[in-house]
């Protein structure tokens, strides 16, 4: 099974969630009709411990910008993925990583 990757871009208050272009085009071969999904997602926090809690297991959070930015239902995404992690591409980091 695949791993789906998402980047994670720091900025001020918040912070760009967006599919690794390899995860896209992985996507794009399995699911050819899948519906166009953003190609990012911005959340703004108001606190360091808000943005802490996206990356807790049981917030569930991170599924939500996982369906937001794959377009898969959870059963798709839990059948044909094995995890989904967050990485940081400047820094060349794994921030999150949790079973699909």
């Amino acid at each position: 099974m695949s791993t789906i990757t998402i980047e994670v871009g720091f900025q001020r208050g918040g912070c760009t969630f967006g599919l690794s272009p390899r995860t896209a085009l992985m996507l794009r071969e399995r699911f050819p009709t899948l519906e166009q999904s953003p190609s990012q997602i911005y959340l703004g926090f108001d606190s360091e411990a808000a943005y802490a809690r996206l990356f807790e297991v049981s917030s569930g959070w991170w599924k939500q910008v996982a369906f937001m930015l794959t377009g898969l239902s959870p059963e798709q995404l839990a059948e044909g993925f094995e995890q989904v992690t967050f990485v940081n591409p400047v820094k060349h980091e794994t921030l999150f990583s949790a079973a699909a």
